[in-house]
């Protein structure tokens, strides 16, 4: 096949136009997967920077978690803003992340193919990181035995959304709201919340561990008693706001993610 153009000819065969519009093909494959690809890494982007802002909205966040907090955030940004040039372009981009490993990676004197996985692996490796590490920290806090009331949440209680840093208005509101509770009260932090629960659990393991195997729908009733003030509430009897010292504490029966009971709630009591 020959074309003219102001006397210059091309000269190309069947095969070779063929290819050419292959090769355009190609092209456009690459782009729509690209653009893909993209979209996918910005949904993947928001959900760390999401994730990232749940950490500093736990109560009472540690600095592990609003170190790690930050780190998602900051992370997710820098890989949403290449995700988002990535679906306009439709071509492959780098966050700054990857592109400082890699430049790492050639500062020791990597190759190029090197250096591109040295910069993968780091962009990969820096939410992963953060996982393990706070991971980590849930492990050694059940091992010493203790309860983290975030994941009771999880599991279906409301300690910490009925019953932490309430408000001596918040208390009588309830009172009126819920006519048969002969109290309303809040733990003086979740800190203290997790001493208290703690402790009683592991005193009343043996209890637990029949009460769990026995089966059944009804919850188990454990109560604390001790010697500091560990919350504060309104009595209905009095409309007093008066110092507390004892907690209950109920446990009920799941069978979701290997466990067999969580803490449905616990507050202090008169």
């Amino acid at each position: 096949m020959a074309e003219v153009d102001d006397g210059l000819t091309i000269v190309l065969s069947p095969a070779q136009l063929a290819a050419v519009l292959q090769a355009g093909q190609l092209e456009n494959h690459q782009r729509l997967v690209n653009r893909l690809w993209g979209g996918a890494q910005l949904v993947f982007s928001a959900l760390q920077i999401v994730g990232g802002g749940a950490m500093f909205l736990v109560p009472e966040p540690t600095m592990l978690t609003k170190v790690g907090g930050g780190v998602l955030i900051a992370h997710g940004a820098d890989s949403g803003q290449a995700a988002v040039r990535q679906l306009w372009t439709g071509e492959e981009t780098e966050d700054f992340t990857q592109m400082a490993g890699e430049k790492l990676a050639h500062s020791l004197g990597a190759s190029d193919q090197a250096a591109h996985w040295a910069g993968v692996g780091l962009d990969v490796a820096v939410p992963l990181a953060v996982s393990l590490v706070l991971g980590a920290e849930r492990i050694l806090a059940v091992r010493a035995g203790r309860i983290s009331l975030a994941e009771e949440e999880l599991a279906g209680g409301h300690t910490i959304r009925e019953h932490i840093n309430r408000t001596e208005t918040d208390l009588r509101d309830r009172l009126v709201k819920q006519p048969k509770i002969p109290a309303a009260t809040t733990w003086s932090s979740v800190r203290v919340a997790e001493d208290v629960i703690s402790d009683t659990i592991r005193t009343n393991k043996q209890t637990i561990e029949q009460w769990a195997m026995a089966g059944g729908k009804g919850n188990l009733r454990l109560v604390y008693s001790g010697s500091s003030p560990v919350g504060e509430g309104v009595i209905r009897a009095t409309g007093k706001l008066e110092t507390m010292t004892k907690a209950r504490i109920i446990l009920k029966r799941t069978q979701v993610a290997g466990r067999v009971w969580f803490v449905l709630t616990a507050f202090p009591e008169p």
